[in-house]
């Protein structure tokens, strides 16, 4: 259970320095963002995108809405794990308000918590729990949001 939750690091990590998020990076970037999607793989056997090309891994789960606009930096799916993490200019808030109609509107319930500069909410239905996390950059340029969906076995509490 460690390799998620490894990988779940690295991944927030990626998001926040914004590594791969100018889709006009330089070679040496794209260099960089390949020996990190390897570097992931050999130590997780996972496979990662980190090249923010605006595209979110196609076997994604449909269950948690693409946000309009997003500028996809980094996503993986492992069994029953799944996380994206994305860039917008729209602030943290927005980014809430959106989700939460979203999931809402799709049976999900959820819960916020606010804190400096960003919003956290989890979303439950059923066995599947969702985490929207958003932190706009103290001068409101970026937000980062960071979309995380775990299901349960259905023994799990």
């Amino acid at each position: 259970m460690q390799k998620p939750f490894y990988l779940a690091g690295v991944l927030v990590v990626l998001s926040v320095a914004g590594l791969g998020c100018n889709p006009f990076a330089s070679v040496s970037q794209k260099v960089t963002d390949n020996a990190v999607e390897q570097a992931i793989k050999a130590r997780t056997g996972i496979d990662v995108n980190v090249n923010g090309s605006g595209s979110l891994s196609s076997d994604f789960p449909t269950d948690v809405p693409r946000y309009p606009g997003a500028t996809y930096v980094s996503s993986m799916v492992q069994a029953k794990i799944a996380i994206a993490n994305f860039t917008t200019k729209d602030d943290a808030q927005k980014v809430s308000d959106y989700y939460d109609a979203q999931l809402k509107a799709a049976g999900f319930t959820g819960d916020l918590t606010e804190v400096m500069n960003g919003t956290v909410k989890l979303y439950h239905k059923d066995n599947i729990s969702i985490t929207v996390s958003a932190f706009t950059k103290e001068d409101g340029s970026l937000t980062s949001v960071s979309l995380q969906r775990v299901e349960k076995d259905d023994n799990q509490n």
